[in-house]
């Protein structure tokens, strides 16, 4: 009956006459068996499956290592900057790259005021003043930690934290310095408010980094990317404030990134 009643016509009876034969035949067997019929071979597989349950919790053995082995987050570090009532904060400050330090500048409230760059390590309870740094204000600490950067009666200059000699490098400065790891300090200068660099250990020609462009009033805050020669750098005109990169030693425009105010490049390259 089985073949009677196949799908495919050529597997068929051939004629009614055939058919007829098929029934009458007690011996007759279409295909085989359920005793002859090939059974599932799961012994061939089962090396595999082995296998396969093996490299799954090989892999998910690595997965828990590795968030067991990842560090912790390092936890949030608060510090409080003593203002007595007759200063008022200012924006202006530099983290010194190992981050156990802040200078920052004190300014008296009211106009006719003089700002001070001040010290504090995170490991001492109070600031303390920058010796003859009065008058100055955009702080930038050297990549030793040792020095600080910074502007003071429209010139850039360098001087030790723990007090010495300051030395000028560059005139016409007006905001925005930032000390990199290749020794050059880059700051905002008139006329044109363009950006600027200059070797931070002096006796160096000022370098132009960008020039006037119509629509714009400011290029200001560049960034180095760490270990490119490329940063980035606020400009700010109109329709709108971006940021863009730049390759300093060529004043190459590379193109904007984001429209927004000092970026700041991360150690992943974002």
């Amino acid at each position: 009956m089985s073949r009677a009643l196949e799908k495919v016509p050529a597997d068929r009876f051939p004629d009614a006459r055939s058919f007829a034969r098929a029934l009458d035949d007690p011996a007759f067997r279409h295909g085989l068996s359920a005793k002859g019929r090939p059974q599932p071979d799961h012994g061939r597989w089962r090396p595999v499956a082995i296998a396969g349950w093996a490299a799954a919790a090989a892999l998910g053995a690595v997965a828990a290592s590795t968030l067991l082995s990842r560090p912790s987050p390092a936890p949030l570090e608060y510090m409080g900057l003593d203002y007595p009532s007759m200063w008022q904060p200012n924006a202006e400050f530099s983290l010194s790259p190992d981050g156990t330090e802040i200078v920052f500048t004190r300014q008296p409230q009211g106009s006719e005021g003089a700002t001070q760059l001040y010290l504090r390590r995170f490991s001492e309870p109070v600031d303390r003043p920058v010796p003859d740094t009065r008058g100055a204000s955009w702080p930038a600490m050297s990549p030793d930690g040792t020095e600080v950067a910074f502007i003071a009666g429209g010139q850039l200059r360098v001087g030790p934290l723990a007090g010495g000699v300051i030395r000028t490098v560059a005139d016409s400065a007006v905001c925005c310095t930032t000390w990199t790891e290749d020794g050059y300090l880059y700051f905002t200068r008139l006329p044109g408010l363009t950006l600027a660099r200059v070797p931070a250990a002096g006796g160096g020609e000022v370098e132009a980094v960008t020039t006037q462009e119509e629509g714009v009033w400011q290029h200001s805050f560049y960034r180095p990317f760490p270990g490119t020669d490329f940063g980035v750098f606020t400009v700010l005109g109109t329709p709108y404030r971006r940021i863009e990169a730049i390759r300093p030693s060529t004043g190459e425009r590379l193109g904007e990134l984001t429209p927004g105010y000092l970026g700041i490049p991360l150690p992943t390259g974002q």
